[in-house]
C-alpha cells in the first residue's frame, strides 16, 4: 500500500468506528467502560 492509500483506509476505519461508539452503547445488553490501562472500571 501507498502512504495515501494506508491513510484512507485509517480514515475509514476511524469514521466507522466513531460511529459505532456513538450508536451502539444504546442497543447493547452491556457496556463494559475501560480505563488508559484497558482495565474495566464500570459496567452498564
Amino acid at each position: 500500500m501507498t502512504r495515501a492509500q494506508l491513510e484512507r483506509f485509517v480514515q475509514y476505519y476511524e469514521r466507522v468506528s466513531r460511529q459505532a461508539l456513538r450508536t451502539l452503547p444504546a442497543l447493547a445488553d452491556r457496556v463494559i467502560a475501560l480505563d488508559a490501562e484497558r482495565r474495566i472500571v464500570e459496567v452498564r
